[in-house]
């Protein structure tokens, strides 16, 4: 059971990503091949500048929020 676990957490950590706001600190994931990211609503809430740090790196890339779907979940 715990080498099926160790084995699901590398295929997916590399599509999880950190989100930094203004204010907060949020994770998400990498959506599709166009780079689009999936996260909480209340990770971006109401803020308009983002910065995403994609895993394995440290380097701060900038994000513009798409919209956000029903107020739980932001694209």
């Amino acid at each position: 059971m715990q080498s099926e676990y160790v084995s699901t957490i590398n295929k997916v950590l590399p599509s999880v990503v950190l989100i930094r706001t203004q204010r907060d600190l949020g994770s998400g994931i990498v959506f599709d091949s166009s780079g689009d990211i999936v996260t909480n609503y209340h990770v971006v809430g109401s803020a308009t500048k983002f910065q995403v740090v994609l895993s394995g790196s440290t380097q701060p890339l900038a994000a513009t929020l798409v919209g956000p779907i029903r107020r739980t979940i932001s694209l």
